[in-house]
């Protein structure tokens, strides 16, 4: 869902998941918006690219909560010894 949400619809490509034997990869296009940086990411500050998205995905139960995201992401690998990795192109 995060990668839907945060996507830049405006680039003519589709969001890419690739798996592995021993790790799943996302890919999005996008990168940060402008004022957003991996700490600020990391730490749960959020802004929607998509924000009418963002609301209907939120109304329809399918996220939480805006800038939750990336922290679910990490606390469900809480009792794994790999840990997720965050890259932005």
């Amino acid at each position: 869902t995060n990668s839907i949400v945060h996507r830049d619809y405006t680039v003519k490509s589709s969001n890419i998941i690739n798996v592995y034997n021993d790790r799943m990869v996302f890919m999005s296009q996008g990168g940060f918006i402008d004022g957003m940086d991996m700490d600020s990411m990391m730490i749960g500050i959020s802004r929607p690219r998509n924000e009418h998205l963002a609301d209907v995905f939120y109304k329809l139960g399918i996220v939480k909560s805006v800038g939750f995201g990336v922290k679910s992401i990490c606390n469900s690998y809480n009792d794994c010894p790999k840990k997720p990795i965050f890259e932005i192109a």
